[in-house]
């Protein structure tokens, strides 16, 4: 038998939408509407949870920048 000690949960870097509405202070209403407007961030559907990859989130911050 193989040890994973050593190993992350699965799912520790991901966010479900009240962690992260609260990390980008908006509200959970608001990321559904960005879902149904395919304008948010990605996400992964898994067995009806929504969750949000962290680092594709920071990448879709990250390409919200307006240059001026």
């Amino acid at each position: 038998m193989t040890s994973h000690h050593n190993t992350p949960p699965l799912l520790s870097d991901k966010l479900t939408t009240e962690e992260l509405a609260i990390e980008l202070k908006r509200s959970e209403a608001t990321l559904l509407r960005w879902r149904r407007l395919r304008i948010g961030p990605p996400y992964l559907r898994l067995q009806g949870r929504v969750l949000y990859d962290r680092q594709k989130v920071q990448d879709w911050i990250e390409k919200q920048l307006v240059e001026v």
